[in-house]
């Protein structure tokens, strides 16, 4: 082997040992009692303090004695870490022969139990593994793994990190009834986690070729990559490729000698493909773990480049985007950004939404390998496009939701995009990593040709080419170079967006009623809901989109977007349900930003089906489980809404338009003033004060009309449902007959203009005991209308609901116009009691809504008369001693009798017992009359 080979293989050593590091902790020991327990510590096995995920390897083999049973209800320990009082992670034989491990997680102790039965005498290969994951989303998530011969015993998924291995570590047990009597071998700690290929190969290696504790990084290189025993590897390889696969490992492992060091003759003699293939071959021997994952990338290639192009389809033509979203298929597509020197169909996808399939299809490969060889490949972009209409959209935001902040934590109108055509770079890798009869395996399982409408399955067939003409084997011979130039690729499946499936949007809805809490606008989630439903009914055309089936909770501003019954079991909540989206922004960003967020829904959703086959697979996993677990989910929101939903206008337009009636009517008030002014001496007048009413003839001497008009300039206030006032005028506390009580000039107008506000009401329903209908329109006699009512009232299958229907005509609307025009509109002047109807309760609004653009017409308010309120009759209060005065003066000069002993009057020289006088209210009279009584003080 050359010096370049050794030094290549040096580098390629000491990069992996950076990645990962093997401690040996344990050699071998027999342990036949408590006096055989080894005790090592963690920085005598020189292992790191700190380290993320890990995995603890040991060969155990049991042996039970006659004298020594099991007791029922103890533990055999047989490795242990932590403190003598406090331990972190134990791994022991439960009475059953189980292993159990525990470990602690915060405050709690969490357990797993093998499923394998543990045998007397029988060696194991014993693996925990702890791995820490983060998915697309930056979430982070811990996996606690069992394995057993290679084979995964218990998988346990954990949302908190464990508390990780440290201080000593225990073999056996200080414990005299909890014994482990056996050998225990082969202990090693790596400070990463083994996958499950690894395990099965460790456990396959070890039975050939025992760890030596002086090399343990040995038998794990191996195990990643297997070498002398292919038996699991060429399982997934047909059998007449069996003899001529060989991994790429296996080249490297039985002769190093193969890697070639290239010179400058040798690099000018290649062409473009061949120095591409040079360059990746260099990296693949570098790092033996990417050349791996790097072929996994390649046996997949067909679900890949698939899943890839439902992901992010290929842009066949300019100007007709497929995917609605911010990305740079639509960017590019839309012509916001140009790409040079590229033919169509172009295949191009973003980095980081490259790299969710495969995760999804567990390749462990990192962004920085994939640009590393996309570079390599040539087919990396990064492009950066700046959105000029932004300021534009601030400008209007701020009109409409006016001191709400339009600061962003990050600048959401720069879009920087690390791309990479992932035909091209698919196509590299596979070409360099396989050999070339695994290459024209895979290409027999997806290569189809397309002709008159019909795919036909190429077969290969050995013909003798001394059959053919040379006209014919030359057109064979052009066919094939144009077919290397271009390679056809595997397709999506027909259909395979075409499934009924549900998906579910929670928004926030009824935003009027917590104004106060939070600032916002119904219109922008229900125009949002719609936008959703437009972009994914266009790629999902069968799916179903429902609106709220959830019941809104206090979760103000919430836009949250899930599908239920699919996806891994593990990411499901206790309903069934995978999140999709959550809003977790401000009301600016969330709008602006809209289509960027909405790609990642459409990823998952892509990935979730991708698992199923299509979202035809996906839709009866759905219904299947929707169907099973009917009694688990909650059930439909009344208000529930499919696609598309109303959208509410904007409130904002409404106090607008209000304030420019209030506006018109200020200047038709102003135009009135200006036309009384106007009015000639001596023209007969109406007023309009309560308590009035009277004809007068106008007079322009303000002197004569300052104190010509009695009346009330209070309102009459009905009587209160509790009796806590009389009902009387508020401004003097008189009765509703009574004349007015203070005097002033006339407010009055011509009888000409006199209008009239109709009376006209609809049947009372017994639930409010109030009408539902009211014609409440401006009327003069002398212009005929039309006073159109409900006659019946609206009857509601529950108070608090609006389904219901009119009694009149059966409509189930509560807002319908009325079907009934044939009364003649009706009014009532003071003191005629009808008048009272004009008298109704002001709503209490919300105090953060100018009240004084929110008086509602008279229809609606008429409703709310107060004479329909049901009142009790008001009692002034009285205190005690008031209440005696108003008895004694009720009782004054009424005529008693003395009853106190031995009372008496002389009449007429004689005495009279039983004195008669009358009561005096009089103080003064009462002082005088204690004088004039004689009686017996003493007793008998």
């Amino acid at each position: 082997m050359d010096q370049s080979c050794q030094e290549s293989q040096y580098k390629a050593e000491s990069s992996y040992q950076n990645e990962s590091q093997i401690f040996p902790i344990f050699s071998s020991k027999q342990f036949n009692s408590v006096e055989d327990q080894v005790i090592e510590t963690f920085e005598s096995c020189q292992i790191p303090e700190k380290f993320e995920s890990f995995s603890i390897t040991m060969n155990i083999i049991f042996r039970q004695t006659a004298d020594k049973p099991i007791k029922k209800e103890e533990n055999m320990n047989i490795f242990q870490t932590g403190t003598t009082h406090k331990k972190n992670l134990t791994i022991a034989m439960t009475p059953k022969n189980e292993i159990k491990v525990t470990f602690r997680q915060q405050k709690d102790q969490e357990f797993i139990y093998s499923q394998t039965k543990i045998k007397s005498g029988v060696p194991y290969d014993l693996s925990i593994v702890y791995e820490v994951v983060t998915d697309e989303d930056d979430q982070i998530f811990y996996n606690f793994n069992l394995y057993l011969n290679g084979k995964n015993e218990t998988n346990l998924s954990l949302n908190y990190p464990i508390i990780k291995p440290s201080h000593n570590i225990y073999f056996g047990s200080e414990s005299v009834l909890g014994t482990f009597t056996g050998q225990i071998s082969d202990v090693y700690f790596i400070t990463r986690a083994l996958n499950h290929q690894e395990n099965i190969n460790l456990h396959a290696e070890k039975k050939n070729n025992p760890m030596d504790p002086k090399n343990p990084q040995a038998i794990i290189e191996e195990t990643q990559y297997p070498h002398q025993d292919l038996g699991q590897t060429r399982r997934s390889i047909p059998p007449s490729l069996q003899k001529t696969h060989v991994t790429v490992m296996q080249n490297a492992i039985q002769g190093q000698s193969q890697m070639t060091v290239l010179d400058n003759k040798s690099i000018r003699s290649m062409n473009k493909q061949e120095f591409e293939q040079a360059e990746l071959e260099a990296v693949f021997s570098r790092n033996i773990r990417l050349s791996q994952q790097c072929r996994e990338l390649s046996l997949n290639f067909r679900w890949l480049i698939t899943t890839l192009q439902q992901l992010s389809p290929p842009i066949e033509e300019l100007n007709k985007p497929v995917l609605p979203f911010n990305c740079i298929h639509n960017f590019i597509a839309s012509g916001k950004i140009e790409i040079h020197n590229v033919s169509l169909p172009l295949y191009i996808i973003e980095v980081d939404r490259f790299l969710k399939p495969l995760k999804y299809a567990d390749i462990k490969i990192n962004e920085d390998d994939i640009i590393q060889l996309a570079k390599i490949t040539q087919s990396y972009y990064e492009f950066s496009w700046k959105d000029g209409g932004f300021e534009d959209f601030k400008d209007n935001f701020k009109k409409e939701y006016g001191c709400i902040h339009t600061d962003c934590k990050e600048p959401i109108d720069r879009f920087d995009f690390k791309a990479i055509v992932y035909d091209k770079f698919l196509i590299a890798i596979r070409d360099t990593i396989l050999t070339p009869q695994e290459i024209a395996y895979i290409k027999k399982e997806y290569i189809k040709e397309m002709q008159d409408g019909e795919i036909k399955q190429i077969i290969e067939k050995d013909e003798d080419p001394n059959k053919k003409s040379q006209q014919q084997q030359g057109e064979d011979q052009l066919q094939q170079d144009e077919a290397q130039e271009k390679e056809q690729l595997p397709v999506p499946e027909p259909g395979w967006n075409n499934g009924k499936f549900i998906l579910n949007l929670n928004r926030c809805t009824k935003c009027e009623s917590h104004t106060t809490t939070t600032w916002h606008d119904e219109y922008d989630f229900a125009e949002k809901f719609n936008q959703f439903g437009e972009q994914f009914k266009g790629l999902f055309p069968n799916c179903e989109i429902i609106g709220n089936y959830d019941r809104p909770s206090m979760h103000y501003e919430n836009f949250d977007i899930y599908i239920r019954g699919v996806g891994p079991a593990q990411d499901r909540d206790a309903e069934g349900r995978i999140w999709l989206y959550s809003k977790s922004e401000g009301i600016f960003s969330f709008i602006y930003a809209f289509n960027t967020r909405m790609i990642k829904v459409y990823d998952k959703l892509v990935l979730i089906a991708a698992a199923y086959g299509d979202t035809i697979e996906m839709e009866k996993t759905q219904e299947y489980y929707i169907t099973r677990f009917e009694s688990m989910i909650s059930p439909r929101w009344k208000n529930s809404h499919g696609y598309p939903c109303d959208v509410p206008r904007r409130r904002i337009e409404i106090q607008r338009e209000i304030e420019k009636v209030n506006l018109k009517k200020k200047l038709n008030l102003q135009i009135l003033h200006i036309q009384e002014a106007e009015i000639k001496e001596g023209t007969k007048m109406i007023c309009k004060n309560w308590g009035c009413g009277l004809e007068y003839e106008y007079t322009s001497d303000i002197l004569a009309m300052k104190h010509a008009c009695i009346f009330h300039p209070g309102s009459y206030q009905l009587g209160s449902i509790h009796g806590l006032w009389p009902e009387s005028w508020t401004c003097c506390r008189k009765n509703w007959e009574e004349k007015g009580c203070i005097r002033g000039p006339h407010k009055g107008v011509t009888e000409k203009k006199l209008m009239f506000l109709c009376l006209n009401v609809g049947e009372i329903n017994s639930m409010t005991k109030r009408p539902d209908s009211a014609c409440g329109m401006y009327f003069n006699d002398e212009v005929p209308s039309e006073c159109l009512i409900h006659p019946g009232f609206f009857k509601r299958s529950k108070l608090t609901s609006d389904e219901g229907e009119w009694t009149c005509c059966q409509d189930g609307n509560p807002s319908a116009k009325g079907c009934n025009a044939s009364n003649p509109h009706k009014k009532a002047q003071w003191p005629d009691v009808e008048a009272k109807k004009y008298f109704v309760e002001k709503l209490i609004s919300n105090p953060g809504i100018d009240n004084r653009n929110l008086i509602d017409k008279y229809d609606k308010s008429a409703l709310r008369a107060c004479i329909y309120r049901e009142t009790i009759p008001y009692t002034p209060f009285v205190n005690q001693e008031k209440k005696k005065m108003q008895d004694r003066r009720l009782n004054e000069n009424e005529i008693r009798i003395c009853t106190r002993h031995g009372c008496f009057k002389i009449i007429k020289g004689e005495k009279q017992y039983l004195n008669e006088f009358a009561d005096i209210d009089n103080i003064k009279l009462q002082e005088k009359r204690k004088r004039i009584a004689d009686f017996i003080q003493d007793y008998f």
